[in-house]
């Protein structure tokens, strides 16, 4: 889908499944604190520490960041 039928609300939904994936998807612009607090907040990730959340997103997700 094109970024410019992107909405916010789209987004915020879609986190609330907690599929770290997403990240791989998503519009960089859309890429905030709340959302990937809200992608990760599950306890089957259980990010306790910003280290091992860096470990994850090395690992697993393929977005870059500018």
């Amino acid at each position: 889908m094109p970024d410019k039928f992107i909405t916010m609300e789209m987004v915020e939904l879609a986190a609330t499944e907690h599929r770290p994936e997403l990240v791989n998807y998503l519009p960089e612009k859309y890429i905030t604190s709340e959302i990937l607090d809200s992608i990760f907040k599950t306890e089957d990730y259980g990010w306790r520490s910003p280290a091992g959340f860096r470990r994850y997103l090395k690992k697993n997700v393929t977005a870059k960041f500018v």
